[in-house]
């Protein structure tokens, strides 16, 4: 099916993808569907982010024209969308599985979100919160990138790097971003992304590559919108952690595939156990034993991305990092990565 519908106007000011970007040539080696089937269209989208309605305003054989591109790194995937059609998505209940970080390719989409009307343009993105309803009006001639970032996946990353604000739910705004105001660095650094994995034999096959270009990606993100909004969120308080919080957290990790218990790490942070919960609510959002247990999960997913060299299994690691229930392990597992142990180890 020819893509009639994915073109640029060269002429229009409001209708520039951000540079690199340009829906004909996006993920031109990775076409995932091109269908004239409502039906088949939502299904495809729905696989890569979650359930939604599809109104269009087409009639007879041929409603839509649609078409899905794209590819994916270790959690997020890239999609060039396009429907061909006068169409409106919404979705109307909330805790859902991901983000979306939708931008423009052609011509602009009318976003609802949450009580929020908003023209999203091309140069302009906007982040979908799971826990916000939106509804999305676009012409036959437009089409946008949309980037699947699994909740669990993002909550991951912010333990890691930007621990002050772990265990607080991050809400960006409901109205679009302008790379007029944040600058063009991040819009950069998608368009490098998107040429990377539409590449013939590219290095992102390889794990290790992809999962670093997604945190790179994920802290550029973070660090851009929350910048916009409110750049004290970005402010770095780990000058001022308690040194109890810091030696409970070098013991912890020194003993990540040990037996220990909350006695163990409340003596040698050598406090009162209320003084270093509050201390790790404070500076960290959660528990010191829920500390422990995410940093042996993602020390695990780290386990598990070099199994091809190791030949490690589920079970291995579950038992390596104090897991007793396999079973367990693998829905905490899921709940932090979006997806489950072995299709970590299938992907390899």
């Amino acid at each position: 099916m020819e893509d009639p519908n994915i073109r640029s106007d060269p002429t229009s000011p409001l209708n520039q993808p951000p540079r690199g970007m340009m829906a004909s040539a996006l993920f031109s080696n990775r076409t995932l569907l091109a269908t004239h089937n409502p039906g088949q269209a939502r299904a495809s989208v729905e696989n890569v982010f979650f359930r939604h309605r599809l109104r269009t305003s087409g009639s007879g054989f041929n409603p839509i024209n649609f078409i899905h591109r794209g590819a994916g790194l270790s959690s997020l995937t890239f999609n060039l969308i396009s429907y061909g059609s006068d169409v409106e998505v919404s979705v109307d209940y909330i805790d859902r599985s991901h983000y979306v970080l939708v931008t423009p390719l052609n011509l602009k989409a009318v976003v609802h979100n949450h009580d929020t009307r908003s023209d999203l343009e091309s140069g302009e993105l906007i982040v979908l919160d799971p826990m916000r309803r939106f509804c999305f009006e676009m012409e036959a001639a437009h089409s946008h990138l949309a980037i699947g970032i699994p909740k669990q996946r993002l909550n991951a990353h912010l333990l890691q790097h930007y621990p002050h604000l772990a265990g607080q739910r991050i809400e960006f705004r409901s109205t679009p971003y302008s790379q007029k105001n944040i600058g063009s660095g991040l819009f950069d650094y998608l368009a490098y992304i998107c040429r990377e994995i539409d590449r013939p034999g590219t290095m992102t096959r390889h794990n290790a590559v992809a999962s670093s270009i997604e945190d790179s990606f994920l802290t550029l993100l973070i660090a851009t919108l929350l910048e916009a909004q409110d750049p004290s969120l970005l402010l770095d308080f780990g000058s001022h952690v308690p040194a109890c919080v810091l030696r409970a957290e070098e013991f912890m990790e020194q003993n990540l595939s040990e037996e220990i218990s909350s006695e163990d790490i409340v003596a040698v942070a050598g406090v009162p156990t209320r003084t270093l919960y509050h201390g790790f609510r404070k500076h960290r959002g959660v528990s010191p034993v829920h500390w422990l247990r995410l940093r042996r999960l993602r020390q695990a997913r780290l386990d598990l991305l070099a199994a091809a060299s190791t030949a490690v299994s589920v079970t291995d690691v579950a038992q390596l990092y104090q897991f007793s229930h396999v079973g367990r392990f693998s829905r905490a597992y899921f709940e932090e990565f979006g997806e489950y142990p072995s299709d970590t180890l299938r992907r390899l």
